[in-house]
């Protein structure tokens, strides 16, 4: 067997790599590249996403457990609907502006 090609066919043999060959790995990597950056770029979107729903949550939690306590007090009552309304009396812990006019300041 003679020619390039006969040693090709020889185990552990190499082939030259041409400049074709180069540019379409460099391409390739570059590709591989800019998906990675879109990727981490998404990944972090969604993480300022997931920090926002968290906060979100958080705050719905807070407002629930001030609108049990209300209803438990009493100073909010809530339909059949599911609808909460404040209580037309005047509670306790009505704020300090209520309680200086209920004084006459």
């Amino acid at each position: 067997m003679k020619g390039s090609g006969a040693y090709l066919l020889k185990s552990g043999s190499k082939r030259r790599r041409k400049q074709a060959d180069i540019r379409g790995q460099n391409s390739e990597q570059e590709m591989a590249d800019l998906e990675a950056s879109e990727h981490q770029q998404k990944i972090s979107q969604l993480e300022e996403e997931l920090s926002r729903v968290q906060q979100e949550r958080d705050n719905n939690r807070a407002a629930a457990q001030i609108l049990t306590n209300m209803i438990e007090t009493g100073d909010a009552e809530m339909d059949a609907s599911g609808s909460v309304k404040v209580s037309k009396r005047k509670s306790s812990s009505a704020n300090i502006i209520g309680n200086l006019d209920d004084v006459g300041f």
